[in-house]
């Protein structure tokens, strides 16, 4: 059985929001003692973000994925 990864994904917004994705961040940290790996990726500073993420998904392989809106 592979291990469990958790992708979590800060879209990017047409109006960009200063500061860092807070509720992602609390996510991560409420998983933090569990056997989930956790990954954050936030788009709003990726200049190409459908291909960030495209490359995010097939190098890290996450199991489940959570998307903010």
């Amino acid at each position: 059985m592979t291990k469990p990864k958790l992708l979590l994904v800060n879209p990017p917004f047409p109006r960009k929001v200063a500061g860092v994705p807070l509720q992602l961040l609390y996510l991560a940290a409420a998983v933090r003692n569990s056997p989930v790996e956790v990954h954050i990726l936030d788009l709003n500073i990726r200049e190409n973000s459908e291909m960030a993420l495209q490359e995010e998904i097939s190098s890290s392989l996450p199991t489940h994925v959570g998307v903010t809106s």
